[in-house]
């Protein structure tokens, strides 16, 4: 893939990125100046000829904008106080190995290191990975590198997934394709109240074409999606419920 059909990939991006950014009612902003310095960045970036996928691309323009706190803007704060501080999260079970990787990879420099990267990978690689064992020697660790992606429940009276099959979840969040053959693991976290959670924005979601602002996920066959919300990091001692979903 040479570097113009690079460079056309990341304008059709960006235009799904506008599209969005001109619908979100939470973003209280101008694009204008982001509008030019994207459309800078894609004309005179040094970007490599060898680029083989879509998603190289998108990483290139989301890390220089997206993710840099000179252009995010955070959505609308979400209002726990009269319902339970129950969220959920779903993942897979490759891509939550990568994420505390990254984390424990921080001590790099610790004896223990290749100790704590083998027994995290025996506990997670099981079937039904032990959630006490897990944070019995893991809880200290958070669960993302970064903030996380979570899913409310507004019909919450016990727990996350009250009149929600957890079949049906990735479908509910708008998870097929990406999870498609991949074994995923939810959890459902108890919320501190000292832990703030966002309504996401086209700056949480970057070039994803799945997104649309609301605060609600997009079901592909139009059902109504489930409370979306951005939250700041939390460790693994806050995870009440661990499952295991299967295709």
């Amino acid at each position: 893939m040479d570097k113009i059909a690079i460079k056309s990939i990341l304008e059709i991006d960006f235009q799904y990125f506008l599209i969005n950014f001109d619908n979100d009612n939470f973003l209280k902003t101008s694009r204008k100046n982001l509008v030019e310095e994207v459309h800078e960045f894609i004309e005179k970036e040094e970007i490599e000829d060898n680029a083989e996928k879509q998603s190289i691309c998108q990483r290139k323009l989301e890390q220089k904008f997206f993710h840099n706190p000179k252009y995010h803007r955070q959505g609308e704060q979400i209002n726990f106080e009269e319902r339970k501080n129950k969220i959920g999260h779903l993942v897979t079970k490759e891509r939550l190995k990568d994420e505390l990787f990254k984390i424990i990879n921080e001590d790099i420099y610790s004896i223990s290191f290749l100790t704590n990267l083998s027994e995290l990978n025996n506990l997670i690689d099981i079937p039904d990975p032990d959630l006490e064992e897990l944070k019995k020697k893991f809880g200290s660790l958070r669960i993302r590198f970064h903030q996380m992606w979570c899913f409310g429940n507004e019909n919450c009276i016990h727990t996350i997934l009250d009149g929600i099959n957890l079949k049906e979840l990735p479908r509910l969040l708008a998870f097929e394709d990406m999870f498609l053959k991949k074994e995923m693991v939810f959890f459902e976290i108890e919320k501190p109240n000292s832990i703030e959670a966002f309504i996401p924005t086209i700056f949480d979601a970057g070039l994803s074409s799945k997104w649309k602002p609301g605060g609600k996920t997009n079901p592909e066959n139009g059902d109504e999606g489930l409370e979306e919300m951005v939250i700041e990091k939390m460790e693994l001692n806050l995870i009440v419920s661990l499952l295991t979903i299967s295709n």
